[in-house]
């Protein structure tokens, strides 16, 4: 089996289906993962606490919610490549909110408030990080625009610019499309070892393992949107200064030629 098939039917070429789909992906994790932390705050609170006292995870699930007719709406009208690339970003966002203060809070009941207190601090020290990662990405933006996958998807003469390359390097990548016996079985024996942590560090350390886990993919899923935000904002913008005009996907940019 390939993995660039997988990808194929899981990323569509069309930034328009990806700007459709990206809200359900969005709402769809922060329901199963919002509804996991709320079942262990309930059992670890003996029933002191249910999912619905979780006022800021639910909010922002209905939030989520809300952007899956917005986007439907957004995603065949927007005619600048920028907005739509922003958009892609950002709509992650709300899932990754939620779910990492869902993963304090569980880190609160496991850990005990002062160590969480220091997790959140060295998190917030993250955040002075985002300088120098937006800085490197735009490094690889334009490296990727000279040179890379994307040289093909900017037509400076026309300002148009032409997703379906958006892709290409994660396609062609060796890791993903030859991932090796490791990587194959991974999604089988993943969730083994995951419920035989407990026999192997004991019940407290899975414990503690579990919850560093949520709170480093979390904390990447609230991350990551406002990185990659940024960084297509302020390129396109850059891109935009340089042509003199607002850069259109490639079938709008055709559309206003006729």
């Amino acid at each position: 089996m390939e993995y660039k098939s997988v990808l194929k039917a899981s990323l569509p070429k069309s930034v328009r289906g990806r700007l459709r789909r990206v809200p359900f992906v969005s709402a769809g994790m922060l329901t199963v993962f919002g509804l996991m932390i709320g079942l262990i705050l309930g059992e670890l609170s003996k029933g002191e606490w249910s999912i619905l006292d979780w006022t800021t995870g639910i909010l922002l699930w209905l939030f989520a919610i809300l952007l899956i007719p917005l986007y439907l709406l957004a995603a065949g009208r927007i005619s600048r490549a920028a907005a739509v690339y922003v958009g892609l970003a950002l709509a992650m966002l709300p899932s990754g909110v939620a779910l990492l203060d869902g993963s304090l809070r569980l880190s609160v009941s496991i850990l005990g408030a002062s160590s969480t207190l220091l997790i959140g601090l060295g998190l917030l020290a993250g955040l002075g990080t985002m300088p120098f990662v937006i800085r490197d990405r735009r490094q690889w933006f334009q490296q990727a625009l000279r040179g890379g996958h994307l040289r093909r998807s900017l037509d400076s003469a026309t300002g148009k610019w032409d997703p379906q390359h958006d892709l290409d390097q994660i396609e062609s990548s060796k890791l993903l499309n030859r991932p090796g016996c490791l990587l194959r079985l991974l999604p089988w024996v993943g969730p083994a070892i995951g419920m035989s942590l407990d026999n192997i560090f004991g019940e407290a350390a899975a414990l503690r393992i579990f919850v560093y886990l949520f709170l480093l993919l979390d904390y990447a899923f609230a991350y990551l949107p406002v990185v990659g935000a940024l960084v297509q904002l302020l390129e396109f913008r850059r891109l935009e200064k340089e042509l003199g005009r607002p850069i259109l996907l490639a079938e709008e940019a055709a559309s206003k030629r006729r």
